[in-house]
């Protein structure tokens, strides 16, 4: 065989073996740093959703504290659940934050455990649940009231004492499920802390501090 064609074919092989090669290298390269994007992005969304989180919790145990504690002349009583539903009706609903949370749900799965996204999705949930229970404490107490000025009233005829009494004993019994209900899931928030304990040790800081625990709840509702 002619030597140049010899040459010919070594020069290409090797050009073609290069590019190979070189092709190889870079899609390797790709790969890497798209990994270490991914991760870095995962990392990042953790950090996001647990300091959401902790954000809630703080102003969850200020809205508890709010709810079930009245302090009068130097001493400090816990409030009954009825109770608890009526200042509801009074004491200002925190402002939620679901917005990181929601940002983040298309790498959730790559940031968080299945078991990580099942508590976070339940306790924003259980946020939404407290100020629905709080809207209709609202609604209920507005009826409460009304209810209580006609039984107070001396012209009794105007209204079926028995009909009044007996719809404001209803009301008055659901103000104090929707106390029950609204004490318990406050409780069990606050006590199962931050589902999504991150890398820079956000959750964990809040922890190590001590929370002072909860005292014992009255009897809840099944």
């Amino acid at each position: 065989m002619d030597p140049n064609v010899v040459v010919a074919i070594i020069s290409v092989g090797g050009t073609l073996l290069g590019t190979i090669f070189g092709f190889g290298l870079t899609a390797s390269y790709a790969w890497m740093q798209d990994a270490r994007n991914k991760k870095f992005q995962a990392k990042n969304a953790r950090m996001m959703i647990s300091v959401e989180l902790s954000y809630n919790i703080e102003q969850l145990k200020h809205y508890y504290k709010g709810l079930t504690q009245e302090t009068s002349l130097g001493q400090t009583r816990t409030l009954a659940p009825q109770e608890i539903a009526s200042v509801s009706t009074k004491f200002p609903l925190p402002t939620w934050s679901h917005k990181m949370w929601e940002s983040q749900l298309e790498i959730v799965p790559s940031s968080l455990s299945y078991d990580e996204i099942s508590r976070v999705h339940e306790f924003h949930v259980q946020l939404d649940t407290i100020t629905a229970i709080q809207k209709e404490a609202c609604r209920r107490e507005e009826v409460r009231q009304q209810e209580a000025s006609q039984l107070e009233r001396e012209d009794l005829e105007v209204f079926d004492p028995t009909s009044v009494l007996a719809r404001a004993t209803l009301t008055t019994l659901t103000m104090l499920q929707l106390g029950e209900r609204l004490q318990r899931i406050m409780e069990d928030l606050i006590q199962s802390e931050n589902p999504v304990p991150n890398a820079t040790g956000i959750a964990k800081q809040g922890k190590s501090r001590g929370h002072s625990k909860l005292p014992s709840r009255a009897a809840a509702s099944p």
